[in-house]
């Protein structure tokens, strides 16, 4: 499915619901693969894919304090984003769309949603692969500032750079 096909009042912005785990763990898959097969390697996005096969979705689906919010065009998942907001801090991972409809406003759109109903002076915190300067230049866009490194653990024992991006969510730039 193509964006150019398509129009902005087709996507629809809703929160996961079970029905969807086999839909999500397609598009994930698939998110994953073309996200991560130049940036951290075949082998290792073959592992990452694989923990897919976990009931929570490699921890991608909700458990009590976490909400999915998913992205859909003409009924196929087309987006997501996870948070959770844990003592002060709004953390959100797993913010990916498909690659046709990227750049056209669809990620800011899905982060608005998913941060609407949090205090405007809450911290919203993401960690971005550093190898992921695409990734970075969106979330700086959207007013995110870049805190510093940390290494993250892609699967077990696996570990690779990744920048701490924070924001008050009354800042963001919608």
């Amino acid at each position: 499915m193509h964006v150019a096909s398509s129009t902005r009042k087709d996507v629809l912005i809703e929160r996961f619901r079970e029905s969807d785990r086999d839909a999500l763990r397609l598009f994930l898959a698939t998110a994953w693969e073309v996200t991560y097969s130049r940036e951290l390697g075949d082998e290792l996005t073959k592992q990452l894919v694989a923990r897919l096969d976990s009931d929570d979705l490699a921890g991608v689906v909700p458990g009590k304090d976490e909400q999915v919010w998913l992205l859909r065009c003409h009924g196929e998942i087309v987006g997501s984003l996870v948070c959770a907001h844990r003592a002060e801090v709004l953390y959100i991972w797993a913010c990916y769309l498909a690659r046709d409809f990227q750049r056209v406003g669809l990620g800011r759109m899905i982060m608005k949603a998913a941060v609407a109903d949090y205090a405007k002076d809450l911290v919203a915190c993401v960690h971005v692969l550093s190898v992921s300067t695409a990734a970075q230049a969106f979330y700086k866009k959207l007013g995110f500032i870049d805190c510093g490194v940390t290494e993250f653990e892609v699967v077990t024992d696996s570990f690779t750079p990744a920048r701490i991006m924070q924001a008050r969510i009354g800042r963001l730039i919608f």
